[in-house]
């Protein structure tokens, strides 16, 4: 009884695993390329403090055929004292596929002519639609299941 219980437990768990992985948008570190796909949403977090007068910014727009870019915020850390760091969430959606880059630079916007004093730059490949997956509307995504041996 008592592994049934825990065989209970962990399927669950493995199952909010994997709405979690759907739902959240995914984030990496600079260097790595992002594999996303067509029409859907990708963020990218980038660590930074605002109270020092840095944000981060685009460089130059991304391939806009091929990225739309939908928000940026500023995301404090929970038990952060004040003035501390935190990080700068930007949010974009894969349009077409192809592969692109997104090009940021850790700036005072008020200070033009000095060089910034970070920059980081991503490689986005974005890929056709995911194979065994079927798109409904919006963020609703259904995994195609081989009925037979899922009831098994």
């Amino acid at each position: 009884m008592l592994i049934m219980k825990y065989n209970k437990c962990t399927g669950l768990s493995l199952f909010i695993f994997f709405i979690s992985l759907l739902c959240f948008p995914m984030q990496n570190q600079a260097g790595e390329t992002l594999q996303v796909y067509v029409g859907h949403d990708f963020s990218i977090a980038l660590e930074s403090n605002p109270t020092t007068g840095y944000s981060w910014q685009l460089s130059s727009p991304p391939e806009k055929e091929l990225i739309s870019s939908i928000n940026s915020y500023f995301e404090i850390k929970e038990s952060a004292a004040l003035g501390a760091s935190g990080r700068q969430v930007w949010i974009f959606k894969a349009i077409k596929a192809g592969k692109a880059t997104i090009h940021f630079k850790y700036v005072r916007p008020w200070e033009d002519n000095l060089p910034a004093e970070k920059e980081e730059c991503f490689t986005v490949d974005i890929k056709e639609e995911e194979p065994n997956r079927v798109r409904i509307g919006g963020d609703i995504t259904i995994t195609s299941v081989n009925r037979k041996e899922f009831i098994q």
